[in-house]
């Protein structure tokens, strides 16, 4: 999984490396593509939801904040969410290469 700013250079070294995705590998961006997003072909990805997590985060925080001496607070517990990602289709995902399936 890759930041869309790191995707672009990505695909140009894969292409200097004689290598292609999804044929020789898979990978992902991670976070929403932006207007002028200029890669060589379609790139798979997953849209997080942004405002969710922050408000979630700002919830934690104050919890924490609220507990910070109790044995009970969300971090001694060892709280995380899950939160879920909008997948967007592209090119960029497929099946392992042959010699790695079997």
């Amino acid at each position: 999984v890759l930041e869309h700013d790191l995707s672009v250079p990505f695909c140009q070294a894969l292409e200097e490396l004689g290598k292609r995705a999804p044929t020789d590998l898979s990978f992902a961006i991670l976070g929403d593509r932006p207007a002028d997003f200029a890669a060589p072909y379609p790139i798979t990805g997953f849209s997080p939801p942004h405002e969710q997590m922050g408000r979630r985060a700002v919830h934690l925080l104050v919890a924490l904040l609220q507990t910070a001496h109790s044995k009970h607070s969300p971090v001694s517990q060892g709280r995380h969410e899950v939160l879920p990602c909008i997948p967007f289709p592209g090119a960029t995902i497929g099946p392992p290469p042959v010699s790695l399936a079997g």
